[in-house]
């Protein structure tokens, strides 16, 4: 009876081990502060905004994933990056951005709409993302397609590198119940900026972290650990570089939708996310290209220069496009040149989602194409601005190497 006690015991104890080993860290993250970043490279693939005034978000794609989101004008950015991490549980974490092939389309070349193709070198998934922002809100809302290729069963969770206000390193983190809301204060030209995310899928998310970068805390570090999301955080006890992940919760294809959305309070831009899930993507989308059909169909037709090829056609209309989603929505006519560097090759894509420069054919010598007429071609300087210089991928950081830029006015950005 003494050894059957003594048996019992020790397997309780076993146990008590395990259940303590397994179950996920919770409250609030401690590991202040995060470590260094930087923004992501200026070598977009994709840049667009509602063509109307009340929806004051603009985003970027770089390298197939979401780069800097600008709110509440075009020289704030609020997001680093935004993007999917996978794993199957056991053997293997992928980040979207490294561990995809990427191609770029627009469903409709009149309107700053993209579908960006993420399919994995391995080949186990494909990962389809459509962009829009909603036209009534300071929403940026994507709806995406998980697909496993391989019959396999893969986790699904959506990272995102909050850098509010322009700044990354005074930032907050937290969940709300049912999203993960970030804020951030920073002095802009001489003004003190609080700007609020929310971000919210429809799905809603089945497990959730917000921590520092780089640290423990981090979820694509807790991931790459042990291919788990070990930690549940709740909040970070300061501000810092944080970072934030929910997961998604995915069968062998499903489709979802996810709303980020912005305010001057957390009830202001918890209001735009939901509001913007509730309207749903399908009529979001058709606002959104109604307005840029409308606003296209205002101008002189394409000139018969380019209108006859698939490539300068669109060029020509992402160009015209592009001039105006530059234009301020509280000031109008007055434009923000410094965002058309920041997103300085938007691209667009043939029906065949093979990626061409959005301004043009590319010359080794910074001037327009000879093929767009007088009135496109009038500022070489301007073009330059938008089209002619490229920083290379490999100025972007490390995926080791992730967010924190100095507190310090867009304006002076390089």
């Amino acid at each position: 009876m003494r050894i059957w006690r003594k048996a019992r015991a020790a397997v309780l104890a076993l146990a008590l081990v395990g259940s303590t080993a397994a179950t996920p860290a919770s409250g609030t993250a401690t590991d202040c502060c995060g470590g260094p970043s930087s923004w992501t490279t200026g070598d977009k693939s994709a840049l667009g905004t509602s063509a109307t005034t009340q929806s004051p978000v603009w985003f970027t794609v770089a390298d197939g994933v979401t780069s800097e989101v600008f709110y509440p004008r075009v020289d704030v950015p609020e997001t680093q990056d935004m993007q999917y991490v996978v794993t199957d549980g056991s053997s293997f974490v992928d980040l979207e951005r490294d561990a995809t092939d990427h191609a770029v389309s627009m469903p409709d070349e009149k309107s700053l709409e993209y579908t960006v193709t993420n399919t994995a070198k391995s080949g186990r998934y494909r990962i389809t993302t459509t962009y829009v922002t909603d036209p009534a809100r300071a929403t940026l809302v994507t709806r995406t397609r998980f697909q496993a290729l391989d019959s396999g069963t893969y986790r699904l969770y959506l990272l995102a590198n909050p850098s509010m206000a322009g700044g990354a390193g005074g930032d907050t983190a937290s969940w709300d119940g049912n999203g993960l809301v970030a804020s951030g204060t920073e002095n802009l030209f001489g003004t003190t900026t609080t700007v609020v995310s929310s971000l919210r899928a429809s799905t809603g998310f089945s497990a959730h972290d917000n921590g520092y970068s780089g640290a423990a805390s981090d979820c694509l570090v807790d991931l790459r650990a042990d291919h788990r999301l070990d930690n549940g955080f709740d909040a970070v006890s300061g501000a810092g570089n944080v970072v934030q992940c929910g997961q998604i919760p995915v069968a062998a294809d499903t489709t979802f939708t996810v709303a980020l959305g912005y305010g001057s309070t957390a009830q202001a831009a918890t209001s735009a996310a939901t509001g913007s899930l509730t309207a749903g993507f399908s009529a979001l989308e058709a606002g959104y290209r109604t307005g840029w059909n409308s606003y296209v169909g205002s101008l002189k037709p394409a000139p018969a220069s380019v209108a006859g090829d698939q490539q300068r056609r669109r060029a020509y209309y992402v160009a015209a496009m592009a001039l105006h989603a530059a234009e301020d929505k509280t000031f109008r006519g007055a434009g923000w040149p410094g965002w058309r560097r920041r997103g300085a090759t938007s691209s667009t894509a043939t029906a065949s989602a093979t990626v061409t420069t959005g301004c043009g054919v590319a010359t080794s010598t910074n001037r327009p194409p000879v093929s767009w007429p007088p009135a496109t071609r009038r500022s070489r300087n301007a073009w330059r601005s938008s089209c002619g210089t490229r920083s290379g991928s490999a100025r972007r950081p490390p995926a080791t190497a992730r967010r924190t830029r100095p507190a310090r006015s867009p304006a002076t950005a390089p």
